[in-house]
């Protein structure tokens, strides 16, 4: 914080003040056109923090008092990337400290630009409409195309620039000390059993086993007994007689709680894999989390007991031991429109790059052409659990699916008209893919303790498919000069010699 003439009068005196150097340090920012903005991108910049642990080859730099290293999202993610490598210089000092000469240099090596995929005009408007409900929650939006991520909105959040400067330490403690987790990006953090957006795994297991026939007929009468056990359909009244179509339309629980005990676990688990799930992807940001999908051999390497009919049961409609992000959710949901392989990216291509070329789906096209016509019947047919996501006549048509995910024995035990604690409530989850004919994005809502997925995800859901349709823009690609939604952020990193660069995109 000195200024030039204090600096220039230290440097005069230093002879006499020896040892005594000055060096320029680096202050971190983080520009934002607005409050809203900054706290929009919080989550998707991450922050920088101390190094924790150094190693004996680590970058000399790392070594000094001031360093910072990336901790959280593509500060994290990308920290080598963006830090790059610091120069050093090395003098020879006499016994009093004084130096003699300068024995070499070593120029530093400048980090790399990164320029994002994510518009942060949709994402701050994405984040106001997710911070509406007043709940903990996320949203995902993917281009179906080339996997971008167009927008990544987790709540609560923060703003990075609270984190440096006067009154950062208050701003960090308060952090840490709110139940909401705000420092949490739910979005690839948050790991959620998926509930019924589950059921399209559920159902191509089944049809690429053979296990169920497109036009069978599965009975539920509101509960099905496996071993001694009773499985509760969330329709109590049952839904008599269900196909596939109508199954996934009306979300009945126990068609896919047979067609997960004909298919088995295993089948299922590798379904679940091929869609995306199970994992984490190499996309420049830190804190993801692979979420769990079980098998039988996972289960005995726990140590308990071994796989059970009901742990079938129950994973068949994305409960028990399931859990997934939603990242991981839109992905699945990018995958089920196109029928390939789609990988999620933060990275904006350069001008003139090709579009991935994403493998092909080893499912069969027939299968999948079923699942999509019931996830269609799901938002646009009589019945569908989540006709509160379709848009008004004369805009495209959604895809989509609802999720309600149990967390408690209290939601399914209850009187159904008693009023629960909130940490009892079930979460909501929608997933959606937009248009349907001829998808362009994919997208996963989440809202936790929330309630139904159908009452409270899908119009949530359907309020961020408007908002991205209205965007109308295509996915940013690098530029140049970068556009004002998708500039990158300079900020020098600290070394004795001239910095090398790093860049963060908000």
């Amino acid at each position: 914080g000195l200024t030039f003439e204090q600096v220039a009068k230290l440097q005069v005196q230093a002879p006499e003040l020896a040892p005594f150097i000055t060096e320029p340090t680096w202050v971190r920012t983080y520009q934002a056109r607005s409050r809203p903005e900054a706290l929009a991108m919080g989550h998707i910049v991450g922050y920088v923090g101390a190094v924790d642990r150094r190693a004996l080859d680590d970058d000399a730099v790392l070594r000094a008092s001031e360093a910072r290293v990336g901790k959280a999202g593509v500060e994290g993610g990308m920290d080598v990337d963006l830090r790059g490598l610091a120069g050093q210089t090395s003098i020879e000092v006499n016994a009093r400290g004084r130096q003699v000469r300068e024995l070499g240099q070593q120029l530093p090596v400048a980090g790399r630009d990164v320029t994002l995929t994510v518009d942060a005009a949709l994402q701050t408007s994405i984040m106001a409409r997710l911070a509406r409900d007043g709940r903990p929650g996320a949203a995902v939006v993917l281009s179906v195309e080339t996997g971008a991520v167009v927008a990544m909105a987790s709540t609560p959040t923060f703003d990075p620039g609270d984190l440096f400067g006067a009154g950062s330490r208050q701003a960090w403690q308060g952090l840490m000390a709110s139940s909401d987790r705000p420092l949490l990006n739910r979005a690839i953090g948050g790991q959620y059993p998926p509930g019924s957006t589950f059921k399209m795994v559920t159902a191509l297991a089944a049809l690429e086993a053979g296990t169920v026939e497109l036009r069978e007929k599965i009975e539920c009468w509101g509960d099905v007994t496996y071993a001694g056990h009773t499985f509760r359909c969330w329709n109590r009244k049952g839904h008599i007689a269900s196909d596939l179509h109508k199954a996934l339309r009306e979300s009945c629980d126990c068609y896919f709680y047979e067609a997960a005990r004909r298919t088995g676990i295993d089948a299922i688990s590798a379904m679940s894999k091929t869609l995306g799930l199970g994992m984490t992807f190499d996309m420049g940001m830190a804190g993801q989390k692979a979420g769990l999908i079980p098998t039988q051999a996972w289960k005995r390497n726990r140590g308990k007991t071994g796989w059970l009919l009901g742990d079938t049961v129950q994973a068949g409609i994305g409960q028990g031991y399931v859990l997934a992000t939603p990242l991981q959710l839109a992905v699945m949901t990018a995958r089920l429109a196109t029928g390939r392989a789609v990988i999620p990216t933060l990275l904006a291509r350069s001008p003139g790059d090709p579009h991935p070329a994403f493998a092909p789906l080893a499912i069969s096209p027939a299968a999948l052409a079923a699942v999509r016509r019931g996830m269609v019947a799901v938002v646009n047919e009589p019945g569908g659990t989540g006709q509160a996501a379709g848009l008004d006549d004369g805009r495209p048509a959604v895809a989509g699916k609802t999720g309600t995910s149990q967390v408690s024995r209290h939601s399914a035990d209850r009187d159904r008209t008693a009023i629960l604690k909130t940490q009892h409530r079930d979460h909501a989850l929608f997933v959606a893919y937009v248009p349907a004919q001829a998808p362009r994005y994919a997208l996963s809502v989440v809202l936790e303790h929330a309630g139904g997925g159908g009452a409270q995800a899908a119009p949530l859901a359907r309020d961020v498919i408007e908002r991205v349709l209205d965007h109308n823009q295509p996915v940013p690609e690098a530029q140049a000069e970068p556009s004002p939604v998708t500039r990158p952020v300079t900020r020098p990193v600290t070394g004795p010699s001239a910095p090398a660069q790093r860049a963060d995109a908000g």
